[in-house]
């Protein structure tokens, strides 16, 4: 046996042993996860200079459980919440940074285990019985509830009592005439319980609107990629960067799609530990456009498109052979159309494209940048967390031969690599969180 299946032996026994069940939560969709109960002590320095110390409470579980209603891996995000049901009382923890470090951590070299960092943000107990109602003497015709709520009974009855016919008998109660009984709510009455926490319910998609979903994948050694996701379809639109160092010269296509199956990414040559991530569009909103092209003849194309204006963000992928290889740059959007330019194309060359026309919402946050002199550039965006997806797009003449990859993400900052540059290079870029 190896060291790391002798901790990943130790640590689901742990879990087995000491877990507790409790509910992941993000927005509609909900998790069931065994987890550990942990807490993390850590000291941060407020702004007059005091320190101060604070300890959240974490939840150490198998990072494989965590995977949504279509078996995609889950990546926790400031916000998400864990429900704990105990005795009756429902405990509600928010996942939180620790300071400027991310929410979560792997506690193995191998990644089987995360431990997510929360803290306690409300407990619901159960509402307290209602009290035994008393004996009632006497039976009105009516029965108001100020100011809104009535029962009556129509017509109104008497009421008698006959005398028993001997000792041993129990008298009788007889109303008359038969009456009916009708209860009656006005507007302006309402009946209001307290929210119940959430319940696991199976879940298509993490995201609200079931459009723009995100995932990575680790290239297979070759030239070709095959990527397991249940949300393509074979009208899918998918743009895909490369996110590591190994490989300095990547360029690649979406050769095929299969409805609600996987999707083929064709290759250079790679080694097979060079890894992706990927933005996949299915359908529009108001704000997230959709569309595909070819590459003209020549060094020049021009777009139309009705939903382009001067402020979108467009980044583009190659649906063919040999169209990344031409350097596609997006160069100027005005309304209703984009021109790209490009080297030197014999033949039309076919791609897709996303549109984004607004920045903040949904937690898409859009920038421009410019490449620095030399090989690395840090571009600073308050928007940025470890767990962003990173799209870049050039837009002038040479940044994109820098065969570009974003190689780490922090909170408030992103790394680019890039071949040696002259730091005039031109970027957009869209960094999304949902």
């Amino acid at each position: 046996m190896d060291f790391d299946q002798a901790i990943r032996n130790s640590e689901t026994a742990l879990i087995a042993f000491a877990g507790k069940s409790v509910v992941y939560s993000r927005g509609s969709y909900n998790c069931n996860w065994r987890a550990v109960q942990g807490k993390t002590e850590f000291e941060q320095t407020d702004t007059n200079g005091v320190l101060i110390t604070f300890q959240s409470a974490d939840w150490i579980g198998q990072a494989s459980s965590l995977v949504d209603g279509m078996g995609t891996r889950i990546v926790p995000t400031r916000g998400d919440r864990i429900y704990l049901y105990s005795d009756e009382t429902t405990f509600i923890y928010e996942i939180l940074n620790l300071g400027n470090t991310p929410c979560y951590q792997y506690s193995d070299p191998a990644r089987f285990t995360i431990r997510v960092h929360t803290k306690l943000i409300e407990a619901i107990a159960p509402l307290p019985p209602s009290p035994s109602p008393s004996p009632t003497p006497s039976i009105s015709p009516s029965l108001s509830l100020s100011p809104s709520l009535s029962l009556s009974f129509s017509p109104s009855p008497s009421i008698s009592l006959s005398p028993s016919p001997s000792p041993s008998a129990s008298p009788s109660l007889s109303l008359s005439p038969s009456p009916s009984l009708s209860l009656s709510l006005s507007p302006s009455a309402s009946i209001s319980a307290s929210p119940e926490p959430p319940s696991p319910s199976p879940s298509p998609s993490l995201f609200p609107t079931d459009v723009l979903f995100r995932g990575n994948y680790t290239l297979a050694s070759g030239t070709s990629t095959t990527v397991n996701d249940a949300n393509v379809k074979a009208t899918s639109v998918i743009v895909v960067l490369k996110s590591n160092n190994v490989q300095t010269q990547y360029t690649s296509y979406i050769s095929s799609k299969s409805d609600g199956s996987f999707f083929v990414v064709v290759h250079n040559s790679a080694a097979g530990t060079e890894t992706i991530n990927y933005v996949l569009v299915n359908g529009t909103t108001d704000k997230i456009k959709t569309g595909s092209g070819m590459l003209t003849a020549g060094t020049s194309t021009t777009v139309n498109d009705a939903n382009v204006n001067a402020n979108s963000k467009i980044f583009l992928q190659a649906t063919g052979p040999s169209t990344f290889d031409k350097f596609p740059r997006v160069v100027s959007k005005s309304n209703g159309s984009f021109q790209i330019t490009h080297s030197s194309v014999g033949v039309s060359l076919p791609f897709d494209y996303i549109i984004f026309n607004a920045s903040g919402e949904d937690d898409i946050y859009l920038g421009t940048g410019t490449l620095s002199v030399g090989t690395s550039t840090t571009v600073t965006d308050a928007n940025a967390t470890p767990t962003s997806t990173i799209l870049l797009q050039s837009t002038n003449a040479m940044s994109a031969y820098a065969y570009w990859r974003v190689t780490a993400k922090y909170n408030g900052s992103f790394v680019i690599l890039t071949n040696a540059v002259a730091g005039t290079e031109t970027f957009d870029y869209a960094i999304l969180n949902t």
